[in-house]
């Protein structure tokens, strides 16, 4: 908690005060980033190959991912709300998240995320900005968020394929020493989906992040059970402290998605989703 406080310029980053608050993902927290990005109500409620709206990308239901296979999604399925366009970069990692991730990878003397599931590609190009070497990893990239990746990101290393094989083999081909200083965030592989994974990497690498957790409460409880040593952001002292912080920014950044029905990836649910931190076997601290 003392290191958190003490970091000013990630403080301002994610919770910038709403006067100042920008629309501008270099500059501070928020939802979407680039020219090209539009809400739309005509989306898949799946993650679909192009673009996530319908009118844009008719045939996307053709190609649609469930973690990690391709196959038909239901055209005349049910419609979501969605960021959308081309070039447009988009997130659903909520403040606290991001704060969390680079407060920690700093704590721990990262220089390199993996990120296993890129989705809209902001979170990748909000690590990049704070200083981070990112290799991102995407089993079904979205046309939107490589574009502009490639554009206003082009160090960020971008990926296609399935993180299953992809992150060990990544681990695999660094130095001791470059794994070391490394984390992977698991958002693609899911908890227990993505447990096998963290194991083959824990060994060498300094943490690993395990997103959305809070949908499977048994998962924190496996990690303690393998004797897991684990953070999330849920812990009270966290919440008390941050939590006043989050709950000034969310409305006046999300404020921009208006008033929609369900967005797919959560836009419109971001304060209910909580990851978690593991420490990896390269961490020494």
């Amino acid at each position: 908690m003392a290191q958190a406080q003490l970091n000013d310029t990630l403080l301002d980053y994610c919770y910038p005060e709403p006067a100042i608050a920008h629309g501008d993902a270099r500059r501070s927290w928020h939802v979407f980033h680039g020219s090209g990005c539009e809400v739309r109500n005509d989306c898949y409620c799946h993650h679909v190959q192009g673009d996530p709206s319908r009118s844009r990308n008719p045939d996307g239901y053709k190609v649609c991912a469930k973690l990690s296979t391709i196959t038909q999604c239901s055209e005349h399925g049910k419609s979501c709300s969605c960021v959308s366009g081309s070039p447009c970069l988009f997130s659903d990692m909520r403040p606290n998240k991001i704060f969390s991730a680079i407060l920690a990878a700093r704590c721990a003397g990262v220089t390199h995320i993996i990120e296993e599931g890129r989705f809209g590609g902001l979170s990748a190009l909000m690590y990049a900005l704070h200083g981070f070497h990112v290799t991102s990893v995407e089993f079904l990239p979205l046309d939107g968020p490589t574009a502009a990746l490639q554009t206003m990101a082009s160090d960020v290393v971008l990926v296609t394929g399935d993180g299953r094989k992809l992150v060990p083999e990544l681990v695999a081909n660094l130095s001791a020493h470059e794994a070391a200083r490394t984390m992977v965030i698991f958002d693609g592989e899911k908890r227990f989906g993505a447990y096998p994974t963290w194991l083959k990497v824990k060994p060498r690498v300094a943490l690993g992040i395990f997103d959305d957790t809070n949908i499977e409460p048994k998962f924190n409880a496996h990690l303690s059970k393998q004797q897991e040593i684990w953070w999330d952001t849920t812990e009270p002292s966290f919440k008390r402290v941050f939590g006043p912080r989050e709950s000034h920014v969310l409305p006046n950044l999300t404020r921009a998605l208006g008033h929609h029905r369900r967005f797919y990836g959560g836009f419109d649910k971001l304060a209910s989703f909580q990851f978690t931190i593991v420490k990896g076997d390269a961490w020494h601290a």
